[in-house]
């Protein structure tokens, strides 16, 4: 099993607050992007930080969720 551990830098609402996205809408931004191979809000100071694992995640799940 293979687990993978994405988050915020400190607190959550900080993120809420500075993209001024309730937290659905965050989620819904990541997986798109993801989805489009297209990171702009990945790079926000306080997600930067996962793109290590962030590119492990992609390696195991782009196959099935986002195939081309």
């Amino acid at each position: 099993m293979v687990v993978h551990c994405l988050g915020v830098r400190s607190e959550p609402e900080k993120l809420r607050n500075s993209c001024k996205m309730s937290f659905e809408t965050i989620g819904n931004t990541l997986a798109a992007e993801c989805a489009e191979g297209k990171y702009r809000l990945w790079k926000h100071e306080l997600l930067a930080h996962n793109e290590a694992e962030l590119s492990r995640l992609l390696i195991d799940v782009r196959p099935f969720l986002f195939p081309s």
